[in-house]
């Protein structure tokens, strides 16, 4: 017994075979941070799109400042382009809106002004850039970046985040 108590205080605290497994550890998660925080973040959206249901209605690019409205809602969306801010309207009279402001020095949009519903969840929501989505569910209001120049990014499934 008094041999067992010797061998356990006389154990290195770090053993070459230990050191190898926190060196494999370490390499995972810097790899992971870096895949999923650092590459991320070096995607930079061209602008931002709007869609109703699963009709884009508006597209708007950051470089040229061009907006690309759909025929059907074009009596239906203001772009004010000093104010820099697109508003959708939603009925005839005008007072059912959504209004969203675009920053086009950061590459961002977000929801500013709403008539969804009491709490006006979407105008709390934080501004998007590369990646995210503004959803107003009242009104069935994405918006979402645009990531390439033709193409809007792929639809995010289950009412976003």
């Amino acid at each position: 017994m008094e041999t067992n108590k010797n061998g356990v205080k006389n154990k290195k605290v770090f053993e070459t075979n230990d050191l190898f497994v926190y060196i494999i550890l370490l390499c995972m998660v810097f790899s992971l941070f870096f895949a999923f925080v650092i590459l991320p973040n070096k995607t930079v959206s061209n602008g931002f799109y709007v869609e109703i249901g699963d009709t884009v209605i508006f597209t708007f690019n950051y470089s040229n400042q061009d907006y690309v409205v759909t025929k059907d809602y074009e009596d239906k969306i203001l772009v004010d382009k000093t104010t820099k801010t697109v508003t959708i309207f939603f009925n005839d009279e005008k007072n059912q809106f959504n209004v969203v402001s675009y920053d086009i020095n950061s590459h961002t949009v977000k929801m500013i002004d709403s008539t969804c519903s009491p709490t006006r969840d979407c105008v709390y929501e934080p501004a998007i850039s590369s990646t995210g989505v503004i959803y107003c569910i009242p009104h069935d209001l994405k918006v979402l970046p645009l990531l390439s120049e033709f193409t809007p990014s792929p639809p995010i499934i289950g009412g976003g985040a």
